[in-house]
């Protein structure tokens, strides 16, 4: 019996070596998680997030004067109108809030209602926008990302009329992050659907 004890705990231990190495490696477990991990999983992979996320904003803020995360949200029950919604915030380097939105849209695509939002947060930056400021723009969307991206590199080239919101966006660097570290503006944009109007407001 204790052979076969011996050969179940060290089948146990190879697999608990082996789960936890998956784990760290698909970036959900970060380390120091081990033993947390074993007695509460969940709180353990929540509490791995919270660290990447706060590692990752903090990374991001160190090269910028101010950091916005913008995103859009779709909700589309059985038999009901889409319903749209959109949030975000700007923060300062030091991770103040400086700025904050939530609100319905009446886009009816993901790709129009995340790009309203990110617009949205480019327009609010007429007359704050200081000389030397470094502002990045987030957002979850690669296509939006993209989008603007262009819209900034045709204007330049072509040297056309410069519509007010874009001469605000040639001032911005755009950048797509992955969607684990944009919850905040996320919770906004699905607090929006339920809006009647917008609420914002520069804090």
């Amino acid at each position: 019996f204790s052979n076969n004890r011996a050969e179940k705990e060290g089948v146990l231990s190879t697999l608990r070596a082996r789960t936890i190495k998956w784990l760290k490696a698909s970036s959900i477990l970060s380390n120091g998680m081990d033993r947390l991990f074993w007695v509460n999983p969940m709180g353990a992979v929540k509490l791995s997030l919270v660290h990447q996320c706060d590692s990752f904003w903090r990374e991001v803020r160190s090269s910028y004067d101010w950091v916005a995360a913008t995103d859009g949200a779709v909700s589309r029950l059985k038999n009901m109108q889409p319903k749209s919604g959109i949030g975000g915030v700007i923060r300062s380097k030091e991770g103040r809030l400086e700025f904050i939105f939530s609100g319905p849209s009446n886009a009816g695509s993901v790709f129009d209602v995340e790009l309203e939002a990110c617009m949205h947060v480019v327009s609010k930056l007429k007359g704050k926008i200081q000389e030397g400021f470094k502002i990045i723009v987030c957002s979850d969307s690669t296509e939006v990302v993209n989008h603007m991206n262009k819209l900034k590199n045709c204007v330049e080239e072509t040297g056309e009329r410069q519509s007010e919101i874009m001469q605000l966006a040639k001032s911005v660097t755009f950048r797509a992050i992955s969607r684990k570290f944009n919850g905040e503006a996320d919770g906004l944009a699905k607090e929006g659907i339920k809006r009647q109007v917008i609420v914002e407001g520069w804090v």
